[in-house]
C-alpha cells in the first residue's frame, strides 16, 4: 500500500513538474514575442520620425527654390543635390518594406512622388535651358511634338516609369525594364552595381541580372521569369502573377501577388502579404562572378533562410500559413 501511495505521489509530482515546465516555456514565449513586437514597433517609430524629418527637410529646400532668393549660378548644384536627397529617401523607404505596412510604404512613395513633381516644375521654371546628358550613348524617340521624350541605353530605359515620376534630371534614381512584352533582357553589373533596380509591367519576358543592385523592385509581372544575382539590401515584390523568382537578398517582402515560385537566398527572413499559391525553393542560380558577387553584396552565401516566411495574413502561429509552402523536389527547376 505504501509502494503504492509512493507511485502516485510521484506520479502526481511529475505532472505537476511538466505542468510547470509547460508554463515556463509559455511564459518565455510570450516575453519573446513581446520583446519582437517591441522591437517591431520601434523600429516603424524611427521610420516614422526620421521620413518626417527628411520630408520637413526637403519641403524647407523647394520652399527655399520657389523664393527665388537662390542665385542662379547655384541652382544646377541645388537641384542636384536635391534629386540625390530625393534618391536617399527612395532608398530609406525601400529598405524599410520589411516592417513597414505596405500602406505606409505607399503614401510616402506617393510624398516622394509629388516632390519630384515639384522639383521638376521648378527646373523648368528656373532652368529651362537646362539639359541632362546621360551616361553612354542615347538614343531619343520624338514620336510627335508635345509627346514624351523617350531615352534609352543598349536597350535599358532610363526614363519615366509608367507608375512612377523621376526626378533623373539631376540624380541616378536607378534603372531596369518597363512595359515589355515577350522579350529577354539583360542587366550586367557594370549596369546595376549599388544601384536601384526596377522591372515593371512585364509580360512574357525572361530578364537576368548578373551583378549586384542595391534593391530590386518588381512590380505588375505577368508570366515572367527574373533571374538576379545578389542584392544588396532588399527586394520588394508586388502585383506579380504567374512568375518564376530566383534572387538573393537581405530582406524579401511579396505583396498581393499569386502563382509563383520563388527559389531564394535570403539572410533575414521573408514577408509576404495578401498572397496566395506561393512555392519557396532554395536559392540555385548559377553563372561566372557569382561567389565574387556575394561579397560585393555582403551576403553570407552559406546562411539561408529560404523556409523563415512570414505571413501577415495569417495569425495562427501553431498552424502553417495556406499561402506558402515549401517547393517539392520534383517541382523543382534548374534556371541557372
Amino acid at each position: 500500500m505504501d509502494e503504492e501511495n509512493g507511485d502516485s505521489f510521484r506520479a502526481v509530482k511529475d505532472r505537476l513538474r511538466k505542468r510547470e515546465e509547460k508554463r515556463q516555456k509559455e511564459q518565455e514565449k510570450r516575453r519573446l514575442e513581446k520583446e519582437e513586437t517591441k522591437v517591431e514597433t520601434e523600429k516603424v517609430s524611427y521610420f516614422q520620425q526620421a521620413f518626417s524629418e527628411q520630408a520637413q527637410e526637403i519641403e524647407d529646400k523647394l520652399q527655399e527654390l520657389s523664393s527665388g532668393k537662390i542665385n542662379k549660378s547655384l541652382l544646377p548644384t541645388y537641384f542636384y543635390e536635391l534629386g540625390s536627397d530625393l534618391a536617399a529617401m527612395e532608398q530609406f523607404i525601400a529598405a524599410s518594406t520589411f516592417y513597414v505596412r505596405h500602406y505606409d510604404v505607399r503614401k510616402s512613395t506617393e510624398m516622394i512622388q509629388d516632390f519630384e513633381k515639384r522639383l521638376r516644375e521648378l527646373q523648368d521654371k528656373l532652368l529651362p535651358k537646362k539639359k541632362f546628358a546621360f551616361k553612354g550613348i542615347a538614343t531619343k524617340k520624338k514620336k510627335a511634338a508635345g509627346e514624351k521624350i523617350e531615352d534609352a541605353v543598349d536597350g535599358v530605359v532610363i526614363s519615366e516609369s509608367p507608375s512612377k515620376s523621376k526626378v533623373l534630371d539631376y540624380a541616378d534614381m536607378g534603372i531596369g525594364h518597363w512595359n515589355r512584352i515577350g522579350e529577354v533582357l539583360t542587366l550586367t553589373q557594370g549596369e546595376v552595381c549599388k544601384e536601384s533596380v526596377e522591372l515593371t509591367d512585364l509580360q512574357d519576358c525572361t530578364v537576368k541580372v548578373t551583378g549586384t543592385p542595391s534593391t530590386l523592385h518588381m512590380v505588375s509581372l505577368k508570366n515572367c521569369k527574373v533571374l538576379s544575382g545578389p542584392v544588396a539590401t532588399s527586394i520588394f515584390v508586388d502585383g506579380c502573377v504567374d512568375c518564376t523568382f530566383v534572387v538573393a537578398c537581405q530582406q524579401l517582402r511579396v505583396h498581393s501577388t499569386s502563382r509563383c515560385d520563388l527559389y531564394v537566398h535570403v539572410t533575414s527572413r521573408t514577408i509576404i502579404e495578401d498572397c496566395h499559391d506561393l512555392r519557396f525553393s532554395p536559392y540555385n542560380l548559377k553563372y561566372d562572378d557569382l561567389d565574387k558577387h556575394f561579397e560585393v553584396a555582403g551576403l553570407d552565401p552559406n546562411k539561408n533562410n529560404w523556409t523563415m516566411v512570414e505571413d501577415f495574413n495569417w495569425i495562427l502561429a501553431d498552424h502553417p500559413s495556406p499561402n506558402w509552402r515549401a517547393m517539392k523536389d520534383c517541382e523543382k527547376i534548374d534556371l541557372g
